[in-house]
């Protein structure tokens, strides 16, 4: 359950790093001082995956940590 936790706070730094970097970039791309490029649309794509599998790991962990307050195991969800 720990590593669940630290996979969730390697998430939310990486996308704490990456979605001021997409503001900038799509402020640029509005106001006309900077074109569309494929590393911005690469990085849309991988801050859209990141986010995916944050929203998936986060309910993994949940499901866990409600195992854990119920004193119970995966096993005896069959």
């Amino acid at each position: 359950m720990l590593f669940l936790f630290y996979i969730i706070l390697t998430l939310i730094f990486a996308l704490a790093c990456e979605i001021p970097l997409i503001v900038t970039e799509v402020i640029g791309i509005v106001k006309d001082t900077s074109t569309f490029s494929v590393p911005f649309a690469i990085r849309v794509v991988g801050t859209l995956v990141q986010t995916a599998f944050f929203v998936v790991i986060s309910m993994f962990f949940k499901f866990h940590v409600e195992l854990v307050l119920s004193n119970s195991s995966t096993l005896d969800n069959l």
